[in-house]
């Protein structure tokens, strides 16, 4: 009871005193509570003139102040309650800010400045981690107020954050483990989807692999652990980065629901809307480039038109998934309602309307990887379809090209057929008629009428032979000799090759093989000796040369 009473009385005093008292078992403080500010829009003041203020005042909301144009001056007094050095680093709870400058005061004399921001070089620092952080000591019953002056694009947070400088380590040390693992699954993710675009040539994987680059960088931006790599990437551009993500997201996102839906073709009218979006988000992100690099006066207003206009894609893109009855539209709608609720959730905390908590800062990053996955399933579902509807069509070709074929062979059959019948008929009538009038020489006759009758039957029964061959080719992909193909064209062709006064030369090697349709391929060689013998007149010399050869494999 009296130690509850203690440690009331002791959080009492340190208000009243408005120092931030760290007792010796403390190894993390949230000195947000305990930090004022001041607001410097004209530039007027410095680090003496904060030290003696009397007009500063607390953030309602742990050190957050949301979307404020800066520079933003803050104070904060800490003690060492303890009675043995503690090793501190002491670190701004934003990652990215652009510039932080801080003062470290004691008995009211400037004893160090730290000059940090991921707009300044790491070669000067004290120590390269992602946040904007410096090392303390603070010797027993000592006292230091940290006087700092923070200037950032658009959204700043004054809180900093004290903690034991072996838990730092740890914790950092867990933190990159963590955010390895999900930037390797980023780097996963974004390798299947280029593989699955070379291999199945459809534009949504391709959309969903720049999505990811282009969430990856931006929150690894945001996070500081680009900065803190330090790979000699331009330090306005590692900055805009950070604010481009969003815009650059949404039109990533609308390109794919353009192309997944195939609204070009379907829905005419909707992708009027769809592309009026993504000349908003376009115009957004030229504003960034424009207001980074020429003007930065147009910064703020770029800055607070981005999160609506994001707002509105999303919500544009869940009400088309859910009235466009396509397969996997239900995935599809499920991803874009996760990714609504994070950046509604993320925008309202930014805003100062919610209470904003460093956890928000990851709600996105979570939210885009569900919505890959989900988008992966909603287009793969629609690619196995596309792939069944095109096996199906290639089957009916397939069998409508043997069909077309076999019609053209049953009319080289009669075409053939014509000579042999004609001796049939004459040698019946012949017989017929020696029946009749001279049966005496019936059997002379018929033994020298029966080898013509043999012959025409042998070669009528072959040519019947060759149309059932082809005709009931094998129509899965089987390793064939393009020469016998070949071969069993020409002589089911010979009537009207004889006809048309052709020779026909064959260069194909014996023991070449093709890996493929024998039916297609025969109906190919038919079709084109076939149209050739139309093409020739009746003069001699006609000559049709076929020649495969083998070159580099092909």
């Amino acid at each position: 009871m009296i130690k509850i009473i203690l440690i009331i009385l002791l959080h009492f005093t340190m208000y009243a005193s408005n120092t931030l008292i760290i007792t010796e078992d403390e190894d993390l403080v949230d000195a947000s509570p305990y930090t004022f500010y001041i607001q410097d829009s004209n530039l007027e003041l410095n680090e003496s003139d904060i030290l003696t203020k009397k007009d500063l005042k607390i953030p309602s909301q742990n050190g957050h102040l949301g979307n404020i144009q800066g520079p933003i001056w803050s104070k904060v007094t800490l003690q060492n309650e303890s009675n043995k050095y503690r090793h501190f680093i002491i670190y701004n709870q934003l990652p990215g800010t652009n510039y932080i400058d801080v003062f470290l005061f004691k008995k009211n004399k400037l004893i160090k400045t730290h000059l940090l921001g991921d707009m300044r070089s790491l070669e000067n620092r004290e120590m390269n981690n992602r946040f904007s952080a410096f090392k303390l000591i603070l010797a027993p019953q000592e006292k230091i107020t940290v006087i700092s002056k923070i200037d950032n694009y658009s959204i700043l947070n004054i809180g900093w954050t004290i903690e034991d400088n072996i838990k730092f380590i740890e914790n950092e040390s867990k933190f990159l483990v963590i955010f390895g693992l999900v930037g390797g699954i980023f780097f996963l993710f974004i390798i299947l989807s280029f593989i699955l675009y070379s291999f199945y040539k459809k534009i949504p994987y391709l959309i969903i692999a720049l999505y990811l680059i282009n969430t990856f960088y931006y929150q690894f931006s945001i996070q500081g652990i680009v900065h803190t790599l330090d790979m000699g990437i331009n330090l306005n551009f590692n900055t805009l980065v950070s604010w481009t993500g969003a815009p650059v997201g949404a039109i990533l996102l609308l390109f794919f629901a353009y192309y997944f839906f195939d609204m070009k073709m379907k829905y005419k009218k909707t992708s009027y809307i769809l592309k009026f979006l993504i000349i908003i988000n376009t115009i957004l992100l030229f504003g960034f480039l424009y207001s980074s690099y020429i003007d930065e006066n147009y910064f703020l207003i770029t800055t607070l038109l981005t999160g609506p206009a994001y707002v509105l894609s999303i919500i544009f893109l869940m009400i088309i998934g859910l009235f466009m009855n396509e397969i996997g539209s239900k995935y599809y709608l499920l991803g874009q309602s996760i990714m609504l609720i994070a950046v509604v959730i993320n925008a309202l905390a930014i805003t100062n309307i919610i209470d904003f908590h460093n956890s928000y800062r990851y709600i996105i990053t979570i939210s885009v990887l569900l919505d890959v996955v989900l988008l992966f399933i909603a287009q793969s579902l629609k690619t196995f379809k596309s792939i069944r509807e095109q096996a199906n069509a290639k089957r009916m070709l397939i069998e409508q090209s043997r069909f077309s074929s076999m019609g053209q062979a049953i009319g080289h059959i009669i075409h053939q057929w014509k000579h042999p019948l004609t001796l049939l008929g004459t040698s019946v009538m012949l017989l017929e008629t020696i029946l009749k009038h001279d049966k005496n020489n019936v059997i002379l006759q018929l033994e020298k009428e029966l080898p013509t009758i043999s012959d025409s039957i042998e070669h009528m029964k072959k040519t019947v032979t060759e149309l059932s061959s082809f005709y009931l080719g094998n129509v899965e992909k089987i390793s064939f000799l393009p020469l016998e193909i070949t071969s069993n064209v020409v002589k089911l062709l010979g009537a009207k090759i004889i006809l048309k006064n052709v020779k026909i030369k064959i260069h194909i090697p014996k023991t070449m093989t093709i890996h493929n349709y024998e039916h297609i391929f025969s109906n190919i060689i038919i079709i084109l000796i076939d149209n050739s013998l139309d093409a020739f007149s009746n003069k001699e010399n006609n000559t049709i040369t076929i020649k495969l050869e083998l070159i580099n494999d092909k």
